[in-house]
């Protein structure tokens, strides 16, 4: 368990899964502070705490609305982002060049990565954006 609480946004459409993801999360000590299936509850969430790590299922959302949400994230809320999802489409995050630290994530997730990928992002090696690609 750890003694700092990590705060986590789960930005989820599938109520099965996002219970799933923080039934893990929770029971390695991380604080989830909420689950939502829309953006804008997600935002105003953000804007009403501080969160450390935003788990963003890219599956039910345009890409180029998750890049532009995520571009939004970033400049309002500077976090890590987790990225889940069936068609994680690297390529195209690439091409772009988002100036965040993120981590793409396919489903179906096990737990032993998604921890890994979590604490990767939350505790970096070394200066700069990290980016995980798993």
């Amino acid at each position: 368990m750890r003694i700092v609480t990590t705060k986590i946004l789960i930005l989820e459409t599938s109520l099965i899964i996002a219970l799933d993801l923080a039934v893990q999360l929770i029971k390695e000590g991380y604080e989830v502070i909420g689950i939502h299936a829309k953006v804008d509850e997600a935002l105003c969430t953000l804007q009403e705490q501080k969160i450390d790590l935003l788990i963003f299922d890219i599956d039910n959302f345009p890409k180029s609305t998750v890049l532009e949400v995520s571009r939004q994230i970033w400049q309002c809320f500077p976090m890590p982002i987790v990225f889940i999802g069936v068609d994680t489409n690297v390529k195209l995050f690439q091409k772009e060049g988002l100036k965040i630290s993120y981590a793409f994530l396919p489903k179906p997730f096990n737990r032993k990565i998604l921890l890994k990928v979590t604490e990767r992002l939350l505790n970096p090696f070394e200066e700069g954006f990290v980016k995980i690609y798993v």
